[in-house]
């Protein structure tokens, strides 16, 4: 089979130095048949390369473009190879149809199509979810610029995955969940596209990114075991937003909420001695213990703006304030941090609490010491809104190995 791209001119007369636009034309001849159809594109002769079939580089579009033609070219072999077997070679107008039916649409541009994407879906997602698109949308503009304007939809595929995942994960220095999430936006778009016809390469959708075990146990080890947490629970010399910080951390230990329910919590919420939240289905209810009623009691007739529970910090400030806080307890005790995670500099693997706590502690903190404590597996799944066991395995598997760790001290004795 031998596929080739050309101008058509028809009755004109086909001009060398001409302006005027023509159709490109896609041909494929085999078995001593021709398929010919049109690509879509149209091109003057100038812009035109006839020895390598594509666009010149100088054409504004040219990248885009030319991604275009090479897709209609593996289209072409992938829709000839699904017709073809060992008895039969399909009709011209057999293979016609088929490439149709899977050929992209248009040559729009990979960002182009990005804010079309962006600008369909925004009446429905959250303003969370929409804050998060537009982000990776930044980043991907940054990592285009840096590696020359790269990105072009006809030719993403896995490697444009490994390529932005490790700048992502080495130069913006992200967590390995974080750059995951970021590659499941990007798969929602690809899939987003190919439903439009923008896009084809089907072969993505099966595409996994993977979380490193090493960092995803890091994760795990971020939490403060029961003399930590009163440390901080009993830490006197603090100032008002201090205090503050403190008293929102310990609750979030002490009721498995993570800080964006926190946020959205208000005093309507309140009921009796439990937390009721109402965006799950069914509704989520926590009850009180002592320690989190106690902190309620304490902010009761405080009025914040929108009626939450407690005032409304960026994460950026309370984890800011938390290390402070840590710092004032003497939370010394170091954790494993593996190099490369994208949380520390390669050259340094232990650091101490105070110098690393974060908001995210705290529902770690709690699921751990839940389970230390013996509450049953599913009661902590219903009361921290777990779905899946995955979550409560990770934590029970740091348990198992600390325990295995904690027991080879024994072997201390026989030196």
């Amino acid at each position: 089979m031998k596929i080739n791209f050309y101008i058509e001119s028809r009755n004109k007369v086909l001009n060398a130095n001409s302006d005027h636009k023509f159709p490109v034309v896609l041909s494929c001849a085999y078995n001593g048949k021709r398929m010919k159809m049109h690509t879509g594109i149209r091109i003057s002769p100038v812009n035109w390369n006839k020895d390598t079939m594509r666009i010149n580089g100088s054409y504004e579009g040219s990248m885009a473009i030319n991604s275009y033609i090479d897709t209609m070219e593996e289209i072409c072999k992938k829709a000839f190879g699904s017709l073809s077997d060992s008895h039969s070679v399909p009709e011209p107008g057999e293979l016609r149809d088929q490439i149709k039916k899977i050929k992209p649409l248009s040559c729009i541009g990979f960002f182009d199509a990005f804010i079309k994407f962006m600008e369909d879906n925004n009446s429905r997602w959250q303003k969370s979810t929409y804050l998060k698109v537009k982000s990776l949308y930044r980043l991907l503009r940054e990592y285009d610029e840096k590696q020359g304007h790269i990105l072009q939809l006809p030719s993403f595929n896995d490697i444009s995955f490994d390529e932005i995942s490790s700048f992502l994960k080495y130069s913006k220095k992200y967590s390995d969940i974080t750059v995951s999430r970021y590659l499941g936006i990007i798969k929602w778009f690809l899939k987003w596209a190919e439903k439009k016809k923008y896009y084809f390469n089907p072969g993505n959708n099966y595409i996994v990114p993977k979380i490193n075990p090493e960092n995803t146990k890091d994760n795990v080890s971020k939490y403060l075991v029961k003399d930590e947490i009163m440390k901080l629970y009993e830490q006197q010399d603090l100032l008002k937003k201090e205090e503050r910080v403190r008293d929102i951390f310990i609750f979030l230990c002490f009721t498995g909420l993570t800080y964006a329910e926190l946020c959205k919590l208000s005093k309507s919420d309140i009921q009796d001695d439990y937390i009721i939240l109402h965006s799950y289905k069914p509704a989520r209810h926590i009850p009180l213990n002592q320690i989190s009623g106690s902190i309620l009691k304490k902010y009761q007739y405080v009025y914040f703006k929108g009626n939450t529970v407690f005032p409304v910090y960026s994460v950026m400030t309370i984890n800011k304030y938390l290390r402070i806080i840590a710092g004032k307890a003497g939370l010394t005790r170091r954790i494993h941090i593996t190099p490369g995670s994208g949380e520390i500099d390669k050259s340094e693997d232990l650091y101490m609490i105070k110098n690393m706590i974060t908001v995210g502690f705290a529902r770690n903190t709690f699921l751990m010491n839940a389970l230390l404590l013996g509450i049953p597996e599913e009661s902590v799944k219903r009361l921290a809104g777990i779905r899946t066991q995955y979550v409560i395995k990770r934590f029970k598997d740091h348990l198992a190995a600390a325990d295995r760790q904690e027991m080879g001290k024994f072997n201390t004795m026989l030196i």
